[in-house]
This record gives C-alpha cells, structure tokens and sequence, in this order.
C-alpha cells in the first residue's frame, strides 16, 4: 500500500515519456499547414503534445492538492483493480491479433470478451459482434474508401 501523490507522479512521468516518443516518432513524417491536408505527422504530433500537456496537469494538480493526495491510499492488488489489469492485458492481446488476423477478426474475438467480462451473456452479444463489425466494414471500406489494417499474410 502506498499513497495516491506518489502514484500520480509516477503516472505523470510515464505519460509525458510516451508523448515524447510519440512526437519523436513522428518527427520524420511532415506536417504542412495551408495544403488542405496537414500531413502524416499533425495528428500524432498533436496527441503526443496532448499526452505531455495532460503529464503537467496531473503533476499540477498532484502538487497542489499535497495534502489530500497523501492521504489517500492506493493499493494496485485490490479485487476492484483486477478487472482493469484484464482488459489491459486484453487490449495488447487484441493489438497482437490484430496485427497477425487483420482488424476484422480481432474484433469478432476482442468484443464477445469485453462483452463477457463486462456481464454480457447470450445471443445478444453475438448478434451485437456481427452488426458492429459489418457495420465498421460497410462504413470504412465500401462508403469511405479506406482499407482496413489486413492480416500478415495479405500484406
């Protein structure tokens, strides 16, 4: 068991170090304002000054509530936390499954689990997996014209 200041400034370092490296990865790509199209880099440029900017604040307001942050407890094995761990850890699983099946599989796996560990049970999930991924196909592939991230072995 430790205190909530302690975490806040561990958590505050953390986040500023990945909007760091987000900016520095894409730092190779160009950002052009007047084009009409800002460029690869804009946006993730943007949520990594976003990221650092959210590190500060938190830091702040850490600093500024000394106090009450130090009375407060946080103790990373209660029951309670253990379910955020799981989608945590579910959510890199997706990453992985996506990154080898494609977009469209990992969501036909990842949401029934979600839905299951969220309390959902019976056909609606299923039912409610098939729309949301036709839906997602129908709207970036056939309307948008955007391809989806395929699996390995059609790249």
């Amino acid at each position: 068991m430790t205190n909530m200041r302690k975490w806040n400034y561990v958590i505050a370092i953390i986040v500023a170090a990945l909007g760091i490296g987000v900016i520095a990865i894409n730092s190779k790509f160009d950002i052009e304002f007047g084009v009409g199209d800002p460029g690869a880099g804009f946006w993730p440029t943007l949520l990594g000054g976003l990221l650092i900017l959210l590190a500060i604040l938190l830091a702040v307001m850490t600093t500024k509530n000394k106090e009450k942050d130090e009375a407060k407890t946080f103790t990373m094995t209660l029951p309670q936390n253990m379910l955020v761990y799981k989608f945590m850890a579910l959510t890199v699983g997706f990453c992985v499954v996506m990154y080898i099946f494609g977009l469209l599989i990992a969501a036909l796996i990842f949401i029934p689990i979600c839905s299951y560990m969220l309390g959902g049970r019976g056909k609606a999930v299923i039912i409610l997996d098939v729309v949301f991924v036709l839906v997602l196909y129908l709207a970036f592939v056939e309307l948008l014209h955007t391809p989806l991230p395929e699996p390995i072995w059609l790249r």
